[in-house]
């Protein structure tokens, strides 16, 4: 079954909303996690989140993504890894 990008979204707005303790509503598609106020540990834990819950694996040296990347950017992301794997 398909993970839709809505659903992708959502789940990560969840994970991400839940650590930083802020609104899922303060999070854009143009917000990055250090717009939102995580810091580099908070980064880390929360890619951490993100991959046990859709069951992927990002890559720690992909720094764009981590530090500099869109939330956009990051459902997208989610979504490849998550097509990628089930080929």
């Amino acid at each position: 079954m398909a993970m839709y990008l809505e659903t992708i979204q959502s789940k990560a707005k969840k994970i991400i909303a839940c650590y930083l303790r802020i609104s899922e509503q303060d999070i854009l598609a143009q917000s990055t996690l250090t717009d939102l106020g995580a810091d580099s540990f908070d980064r880390m834990d929360i890619i951490f989140q993100i991959e046990k819950a859709f069951h992927i694996i990002i890559q720690t040296d992909e720094p764009d993504l981590l530090y500099n990347g869109q939330f956009r950017y990051l459902c997208n992301e989610i979504e490849v890894r998550i097509n990628s794997r089930r080929r």
